[in-house]
């Protein structure tokens, strides 16, 4: 671009070249635009463009040097000098041809700049996801050409005397200028827009992202809580009767044995004395073989969930371990201290809980696109997603990772692969942590950027075939169409006016067009966001509505049941009100699965639970199925006899239903266990539920299909 190829190097070209880098410097360092996530636009190279168009190569490779030792400070890459001084030499060297400067720079990106991104990305910092890669590799390109665009548009307004005299370009043809014109007037606010509306994407499915994450780990953590609650709650029952009926040992050890029938999660289950001796256990089997051992190895007494319920009268739930001689499955060991009315220590029961298959769960989630990791206190993992291909019991941190490729959202590496994730602590000191791809959150990212890139092609091959239909000077009229072209204003119908012409009108058609498409595409753009939008909202409705509500019966389930009932129960406490919690349970259901299927089984839950909501329909009446067959019913207010017998006519009701199957018929029991309060209200709302679930025991035990009220 120097005069003959000549290379006249003066003082005040590089005191120029100094000011220009300066400034480069200054804007790369502190006045840097951040986009989504860790990418951000540097422009302080509009400043070395500026130079090298008004001043020639030798002030520009100062000015490089200069500006870009902004972009080497904050990131530490000095590949940056190498590809500055690249990109400035290919420039010059496309200028002297002729060749547009919007296009030279296209060309050096597509041809040096982006491998050298590529390279430097993969080597230096050790970037994996193939998305993310290609999101940066399209960010450089639009930066580099974002710069260009600026300085084209600003060409015109620079004054001449900033040029130097030994820096020309040749006379350039008609059409090329229209084109170059054109083709700026255009790239630089599709640029713009199109930045704006794909951050603004990316954002707003983050946000969703984030939210449909922190309701799975919602979902988990309230499925294992309520698991472990449901099977402590059974052994504070058990804990109950055991210490309330002086049972002999045959008893005691049928009891226990019904009860973990009833409570099948329980691999074991054990009832030890004050002094640690196992004197009663489940299942037969297991208790025979130790029964005939001596009573060293029948004594417990150096067990954690037996020392720390002795030495504290609390409840114990173990941390997580592998079973041994009933499968190599993660199990929990949970007691439950037996203490008289005096706070004496008398024992233990025990259970030895197996951890529910979890896999069910994930299958049955709506949103599939993800993975799950359950670690227990140790950070050893309870579950993962198959996907993952974790151990069992395998210890596992969590480490994240920067930079990142997301505004808030944390982000690890595992096995290579990068997620995103949301992480949440049980009430048993288990995390819960709700993974998913990057390629979800930063592919359509990705593919805006992409689309962008087409379209400007396009735009440029049809600019490109407009004008070089023009070999006449640059009209009034055509200046006025590119201005308001420019300023996205609409593109009138011209006037009668004798200094238009054919070919002028003929630009005027094609640039109408390529405004339609322009808008159209951002159009486009912005449905598609709404449309992801909804369906994620979609899917937070989906997953809130699972929380509270039973998939199969469409009742309340337990911690959507006591999530409406706590708060009135705590009111009516208050208010003297008369209230009534019963739990049933479904007689010999498991002989209905073994001998009909468990679909026919699902069937007589859905057949209760229509009852139930028919049979009690006040607005203080609440319904649930709390688990297995067994359901709950929650009234207040009125009368307390009034209120058994509703039950009673209830368990009539099911008695005399049938259910059919193939041509025949299912009937069903229920037994019932109800415990009122209208005189004394002194008791929390999980005594209750103990007081009736010991009363639906006695209904079971004095041969089902009857009802126990009680009361205080």
């Amino acid at each position: 671009m120097e005069k003959s190829g000549q290379t006249k190097i003066t003082s005040m070209g590089l005191l120029l070249g100094g000011l220009y880098g300066l400034l480069g410097l200054i804007t790369n360092t502190w006045f840097i635009i951040p986009l989504y996530g860790n990418l951000s636009l540097h422009l302080g190279e509009v400043f070395v463009i500026t130079c090298l168009i008004t001043r020639g190569i030798s002030p520009a490779i100062l000015a490089s040097l200069l500006a870009t030792s902004g972009l080497v400070f904050h990131t530490g890459n000095y590949v940056f000098y190498i590809s500055a001084l690249l990109e400035l030499f290919v420039l010059s060297f496309f200028l002297r041809k002729g060749v547009l400067l919007l296009l030279a720079d296209g060309i050096f990106w597509l041809i040096i700049g982006i491998p050298i991104t590529y390279v430097t990305i993969i080597y230096i910092y050790d970037v994996t996801s193939t998305d993310f890669i290609q999101v940066i590799l399209l960010k450089q390109a639009v930066n580099g050409v974002l710069v260009v665009s600026i300085v084209a548009l600003l060409k015109p307004f620079i004054p001449s005397k900033w040029f130097s005299p030994w820096v020309y370009s040749d006379v350039p043809k008609l059409s090329d200028r229209v084109f170059e014109l054109a083709l700026n007037s255009i790239s630089l606010p599709a640029l713009i827009i199109s930045l704006f509306l794909s951050d603004s994407s990316a954002d707003n499915t983050e946000k969703q992202m984030e939210s449909v994450l922190k309701i799975r780990t919602e979902h988990y953590s309230s499925y294992l809580n309520n698991y472990v609650d449901y099977h402590l709650n059974s052994l504070r029952s058990l804990e109950s009767v055991v210490l309330k009926n002086e049972l002999s040992e045959n008893k005691r050890d049928a009891l226990l044995n019904e009860w973990n029938k009833i409570y099948s999660g329980f691999i074991t289950m054990i009832v030890a004395n004050q002094n640690g001796l196992i004197i009663s256990g489940s299942p037969e089997e297991f208790y025979k073989k130790l029964k005939v051992e001596p009573e060293e190895k029948r004594t417990i007494v150096d067990r954690d969930y037996f020392k720390i319920p002795k030495a504290e009268l609390v409840e114990y739930v173990s941390k997580v371990f592998r079973g041994r001689g009933f499968g190599d499955e993660p199990i929990v060991a949970i007691s439950v201290p037996i203490i008289d009315d005096k706070r004496n220590f008398l024992g233990i029961v025990e259970g030895s809980l197996n951890i529910p298959k979890l896999e069910y769960v994930e299958k049955s989630m709506p949103v599939s696109d993800g993975h799950i990791i359950i670690k227990d206190q140790n950070k050893n993992i309870i579950y993962s997603s198959p996907e993952l291909d974790l151990e069992t019991l395998e210890h596992f941190e969590v480490v994240d990772i920067s930079p990142t490729f997301t505004n808030r959202m944390k982000v690890f590496a595992l096995k290579g692969n990068q997620y995103l994730y949301h992480s949440e602590l049980t009430d048993y000191g288990w995390r819960v942590i709700a993974l998913a791809e990057p390629s979800l959150l930063i592919g359509s990212y990705g593919d805006n950027f992409l689309r962008l890139s087409v379209i400007l092609l396009f735009i440029a091959v049809l600019s490109l075939a407009v004008t070089r239909r023009f070999s006449k000077q640059i009209t009034k009229p055509l200046e006025s169409l590119v201005k308001n072209f420019a300023a996205h204003r609409p593109i009138q119908n011209p006037p009668n006016n004798i200094q238009t012409s054919i070919e002028i009108e003929s630009v005027r058609e094609q640039l109408k067009e390529v405004q339609y498409l322009t808008l159209e595409y951002q159009e486009s753009l912005k449905k598609e966001v709404e449309i992801k939008t909804a369906e994620l909202m979609k899917m937070n409705e989906q997953l809130q509505k699972m929380s509270v509500e039973d998939e199969l019966t469409k009742v309340f389930n337990r911690r959507g049941f006591e999530k409406a009932v706590y708060e009135i129960f705590k009111l009516a406490c208050r208010n003297k009100t008369p209230i009534t919690f019963a739990i049933i349970d479904v007689d010999h259901f498991k002989v209905v699965n073994d001998t009909w299927g468990h679909s026919v089984g699902d069937d007589c839950l859905v057949m209760i639970a229509k009852e139930l909501k028919e049979h009690f329909q006040r607005e203080t009446d609440f319904v649930a199925r709390y688990g297995g067959e067994e359901f709950v019913v929650f009234l207040s207010g009125g009368n307390i006899d009034k209120h058994c017998r509703m039950l009673e006519e209830f368990r009539k009701k099911i008695a005399g239903r049938k259910v059919p199957v193939k041509g025949e018929s299912v009937s069903l029991t229920i037994s019932i266990g109800v415990y009122s309060l209208e005189n004394n209200f002194n008791i929390g709302y999980h005594n209750l539920v103990s007081k009736a679930d010991e009363l639906l025991y006695r209904s079971k035990n004095n041969g089902r299909n009857q009802i126990t009220c009680g009361g205080q």
